[in-house]
């Protein structure tokens, strides 16, 4: 097993090669998390459909009135139409119509009467408080505003309107008053927040393997996660609200452990965005890409197979192999090890600092240092001249794996991030700009830091959950 080549003296690193730190390379989304007013709607009428009664008594109590009137009074009240739900400004309201059938039988005190009836028509205007609290569950708070009476035609009992109606008006508000959470309680049995982000929670840490040769996967680490108020939105046709996640992205060119559900991170609290934050509408996704050396050696020792390198008129000629690298990143140098056959055997060390032209997405190698080790008499010979040839050669291959891994990452990323559905959670993206932030030979693999920016969109779509 071969050893690290040993270090030269110390070289000075180029201070135009960009190096990351962790904090730097974090990404942070912004996504508008969306849902239809029109499926809400459908939703809370499908859990209480027209027909549907919400109350009735064939004994109202009108509290010290009821002593004083010749009847009792019997009420039916049922939804007869679906509800609406409207965006108004900032605020969200209700429009529950309710129609009340109100019969009225004589005690028996003065005449014996048929019982009388009659029905009422009522229109409740109620505001709807609504935002996400900690535990990811959907608060929403209903409160009555108005009742609009369309319909509430006059009773007679012998030629004598009966006064009590204006009473039962105003028992059958206090009734409907308290009666009203139900809407809380269909919508909070119906929508479960914590659900849908439990989900989306443990998709988003799964590993991905996006393409082969050399096998790639993918994988997030989410940290923390930041939500907004809920807004009105979309021309009053939809609830929204921003959705910031903090987290670090990679891909690996080393097959990936299995992690289970068991080590992966839990679904934090959600935090409250600050109202600062709550303005931004880019993403900004720092994917860090790792191409191990290993990865790196193999496709290198794969082109040098097919190359010999000829020297002396063609009478002399060497072939390379079992490339490794090896780096040191606090001094920004990178050591390759090489065999060679041919007309003459031995290693071949090579010692360089390594500049990535990020806008050229071009490699060189500075500060070069090169030697063989052979007992060969063409030793200084062979040394001058297949040393560039070798560099060249690493630097080619390099460039080109770099390059070619970085630029179909790119183009899966559009592909993958476009549209993307977990359970009834629709992803939709849109990148505006693609660059390379910052590469460098780190200790086991070069680390290459791909920022994306563009804008990210989730709509719920609550026909999941019917």
């Amino acid at each position: 097993m071969s050893r690290k080549p040993p270090l030269p003296s110390p070289l000075v690193a180029d201070a135009a090669n960009i190096h990351s730190s962790v904090e730097s390379e974090l990404s942070q989304t912004y996504t508008h998390v969306r849902l239809s007013l029109q499926e809400i709607e459908a939703l809370i009428n499908r859990q209480l459909p027209n027909g549907f009664t919400i109350y009735e008594t064939s004994t109202l109590q009108l509290g010290m009135a009821q002593s004083l009137l010749p009847y009792t009074v019997a009420v039916e009240v049922n939804k007869p139409a679906d509800l609406q739900l409207a965006g108004e400004g900032s605020n969200l309201f209700l429009y529950l119509p309710l129609q009340v059938k109100v019969t009225l039988k004589d005690k028996g005190l003065l005449l014996s009467l048929m019982p009388l009836e009659a029905v009422m028509q009522v229109e409740v205007k109620a505001r709807i408080q609504m935002h996400l609290k900690s535990d990811w569950q959907l608060f929403t708070r209903t409160e009555i505003e108005q009742f609009n009476w369309l319909l509430s035609p006059e009773i007679r009992i012998l030629g004598v309107p009966v006064g009590a109606l204006g009473i039962i008006e105003k028992e059958l508000e206090r009734f409907i008053g308290m009666w009203i959470g139900k809407i809380d309680e269909v919508i909070a049995e119906q929508i479960s927040f914590r659900e849908i982000a439990l989900s989306v929670w443990e998709v988003l840490q799964e590993s991905f393997h996006i393409w082969d040769e050399p096998d790639v996967w993918l994988r997030c680490y989410p940290q923390k996660a930041f939500i907004s108020g809920i807004q009105i939105a979309g021309n009053d046709k939809q609830l929204e609200m921003l959705l910031c996640v903090n987290g670090r992205v990679e891909t690996n060119t080393d097959t990936p452990v299995s992690l289970g559900n068991a080590n992966s991170f839990p679904l934090p609290d959600a935090l409250p965005l600050k109202e600062k934050d709550a303005t931004q509408h880019l993403s900004v996704v720092k994917i860090v890409n790792h191409l191990s050396y290993n990865k790196i050696s193999e496709v290198i020792n794969q082109h040098l197979s097919q190359y010999t390198y000829r020297f002396f008129s063609n009478l002399y000629y060497l072939r390379f192999g079992r490339v490794k690298l090896y780096a040191v990143p606090e001094r920004n140098l990178v050591l390759a090890e090489a065999f060679f056959t041919g007309s003459m055997r031995g290693r071949a060390y090579l010692r360089f600092t390594p500049y990535f032209n990020i806008q050229e997405k071009t490699l060189s190698l500075r500060n070069f240092e090169f030697e063989l080790r052979t007992p060969s008499l063409l030793l200084h010979l062979a040394n001058r001249l297949a040393g560039q040839t070798l560099a060249d050669k690493l630097c080619d291959t390099i460039q080109e794996l770099v390059n070619e891994q970085l630029g179909e990452l790119n183009q899966f990323l559009r592909d993958f991030l476009s549209s993307q559905q977990v359970e009834n959670v629709l992803f939709n993206s849109a990148i505006s700009e693609v660059a390379i932030e910052s590469l460098l030979f780190d200790t086991d693999a070069i680390k290459a830091v791909l920022a994306i920016k563009g804008i990210s969109v989730a709509t719920v779509m609550l026909e999941g959950y019917y």
